[in-house]
Order: C-alpha cells, then structure tokens, then sequence
C-alpha cells in the first residue's frame, strides 16, 4: 500500500521528527528538493525522515568553513561536493 503525501504533508512530516530542528522553511527546501529530484527522475521517492536526517546537515557559513577548511566560497565548495541548499542565512547539504 502506498500514500501519497502532499507537499504540505511531507513537511509536517519533517517537523515532527523529535530527533531533527528543521525550521519550515528548511523543512519546504528538503521536501522541494526531493520533488524536483522526483521529477527529475520520473519516479517517486520514499520519504524516508530519518533518512533525511541523517543524510543531510545543517550548519552556518562559519560552522561549514570550520567542518571542512573551506578557504573560499561556501555554497561554491558545498555545491562541487553534493548538493547545497541555501536557507535562511545557513546551508543545508547532504553529507560527503
């Protein structure tokens, strides 16, 4: 049996893992990229919460320099190695 979330849903269904601090917004940009992924592929995509969670990590521009002694552009070097999403002053990757 399959359900079919709505964008709203998969959202919400974000913001009630106990074990992840999304904000709304973090938590549209994770569900907006797994849809245009979706589409992108032309099949549908688990969602699978702490997946996500575990795949994808959330830091400042600061905080990313310090992860991985990035000396230039964040969201450059972010985007060379995965997938880099800007939100609200801080960047959602998934990890590499």
């Amino acid at each position: 049996m399959i359900t079919t979330l709505s964008t709203n849903q998969a959202i919400h269904d974000l913001l009630a893992d106990d074990y992840a601090s999304w904000t709304y917004n973090e938590a549209e940009a994770l569900v907006n990229f797994y849809e245009e992924l979706e589409d992108q592929q032309g099949e549908a995509i688990e969602l699978d919460r702490v997946a996500i969670r575990c795949d994808w990590t959330k830091a400042t521009e600061e905080e990313a320099r310090e992860m991985y002694d990035i000396e230039g552009d964040v969201q450059e070097y972010l985007d060379d190695h995965g997938y880099c999403l800007e939100v609200e002053g801080s960047f959602l990757f998934l990890n590499f």
